[in-house]
């Protein structure tokens, strides 16, 4: 009997084998799948980031690239305006020329504002600030300058000349200029931080 039963179990073992070998391949086959298909979710999640951090990147890049350009344009237009009304009144085209690049600025800074980090963006401020002070100057040198040749008044005050204001606008501005400038290249990765005494 013996026999017997050895011969029952090992034809049932081989009926149940032979019938739960499709579910566990099935079963082998369904974790393969599920597993390639969260491999997949994975990585289109992370080609989907790294599509999110190029765009973020080219984006922040672009809007680096025209405040750096139009800070140097309103910055050089303020320089040149200065040398102009050191030769007499301007011109409406010489104005228009010095508004257009006080705006074409202005506008870029007020959308770099939302995008800028804060670090970029403090020394941002610096350039805004500077740039306004660089522009508050030369209205003023130009309206003492309108007043003294309609013969309200001297055209010379000892504490703002024309020469310090270039001094400062060439000087001073254009230092925060280049410092914002090196902040935006490190944070684009472009260069390294420097250790500059302070």
């Amino acid at each position: 009997m013996s026999a017997d039963v050895t011969t029952v179990v090992v034809a049932v073992l081989g009926a149940v084998g032979t019938l739960s070998s499709p579910l566990l391949t099935q079963r082998v086959t369904d974790r393969a799948k599920r597993q390639e298909f969260e491999f997949e979710t994975q990585r289109r999640q992370e080609d989907r980031h790294e599509d999110n951090r190029r765009s973020v990147l080219q984006e922040r890049r672009t809007i680096y690239v025209q405040l750096n350009t139009a800070a140097r344009q309103y910055e050089q237009a303020i320089y040149e305006y200065l040398r102009v009304i050191s030769e007499g009144l301007p011109t409406p085209e010489q104005r228009n020329e010095l508004v257009k690049a006080r705006e074409a600025f202005r506008e870029l800074y007020s959308d770099a504002q939302m995008i800028l980090p804060d670090e970029v963006l403090a020394a941002a401020m610096d350039v805004s600030a500077g740039l306004g002070e660089a522009y508050g100057k030369t209205k003023r040198l130009e309206q003492r300058l309108q007043t003294a040749l309609s013969g309200g008044g001297p055209a010379d005050d000892p504490e703002e000349t024309i020469e310090a204001a270039r001094a400062y606008c060439h000087g001073d501005v254009y230092r925060l200029i280049i410092k914002v400038r090196g902040l935006m290249r490190q944070d684009l990765g472009v260069s390294r931080p420097t250790d500059r005494p302070g």
